[in-house]
Formats: structure tokens, sequence, C-alpha cells
């Protein structure tokens, strides 16, 4: 699959013949593994469509993959015919039927691809080096509580309660480090 991933070739797949395709020989699938999956996904966002949301006809459509306990895939977009947005989630366990196509010639829109990994949920960091935050600054030794990390494309963002004040802020990845 890798060369058809690559080249020209059209492709079909489940998601989970393409996630063991990237998990590669080591097998590894945990949150890292599906962070870098999703960015991978993203920079082939062209070539990627999948049958479910095509056949929904949804726009704008963000896929993500939320870790919590387990894998759930979200997917949100909105019809062009009516108000509001649609929402479609499949658990890892369908992730075997739920259809892939790969391919240079695909038809509809690209979607973005993120994750929200609740997997540091509750543990405590550090900032690394200031953080401009509205008007003020957050300084280096900054205790912060983790609430989710996610990313969007090639970027990495973490959701924190701020020490004491308890205000949330999304800060870069790159920001602070768990201690």
């Amino acid at each position: 699959m890798t060369d058809d991933l690559r080249s020209g070739h059209r492709r079909e797949a489940s998601l989970s013949e393409l996630i063991d395709w990237a998990a590669g020989e080591d097998g590894r699938r945990d949150e890292l593994f599906l962070r870098t999956f999703a960015q991978f996904l993203d920079q082939q966002r062209e070539r990627i469509r999948i049958e479910a949301i095509e056949g929904l006809a949804l726009l704008d459509v963000v896929v993500t993959f939320k870790m919590k306990g387990s894998v759930t895939l979200i997917a949100t977009g909105y019809t062009a015919d009516h108000p509001g947005e649609l929402t479609w989630r499949v658990d890892e366990v369908d992730f075997p039927t739920v259809r892939v196509s790969i391919g240079d010639d695909l038809a509809g829109q690209p979607y973005d691809f993120c994750t929200l990994d609740y997997s540091w949920q509750g543990r405590t960091g550090v900032l690394v080096r200031p953080v401009a935050l509205g008007e003020t600054t957050l300084a280096v030794g900054t205790i912060v509580g983790v609430i989710v990390v996610s990313t969007l494309g090639q970027d990495e963002h973490v959701r924190v309660r701020i020490g004491e004040s308890g205000e949330l802020a999304n800060l870069s990845r790159d920001s602070f480090k768990l201690i």
C-alpha cells in the first residue's frame, strides 16, 4: 500500500487496514502514533476520501480522532442544502467497516484531520518559556493542568488550566513540559 499512497494509483481500504499499514512491523498504536497518523493523513488530504462522509455530501469537513480510553472517529461538516452541522461518529471497533479511498483522481473537498488526546488529562505541567496570553505574559515556571492535547494538521496544542486562577488557555505543545 505504501506505493499506492504516494503514487497516482487509486486504492480502496478500510480504516483499520490503513492504520495497520501505518503502524508497520512494530504495530505501535499509542497516542503519539495516532497523532502522527492524523498528521500524515492531513499531508495527504487531497488524496484521501472516506466513503460515508462522501455519501452524506458533507462540506468543510473536519475529521477528528478522539482518544479518551478508546478511539472514536468523528467527522463534522455541513450540507449545502440544510442549515446546521452534521456529525458522524464511529467507534474503533467499527474501523474495519469504514471505507477509505486513496488516489489522485478523487472528487470532493479535502478534509482537515485532527486529534483530541485526553491521555494527559489531569497531569501537571510547567511552562518552559514565556507565553503571551491576552494582555498578560505567563512566566517560565507557571504551573498548568493539562486538559487535552490536540493536533490540527501539523500544529500541536495543549488546552490547559492556568495555576490557581483556573483560566483556560491553548498553548503550543513546545511551550511546556510535564512534571
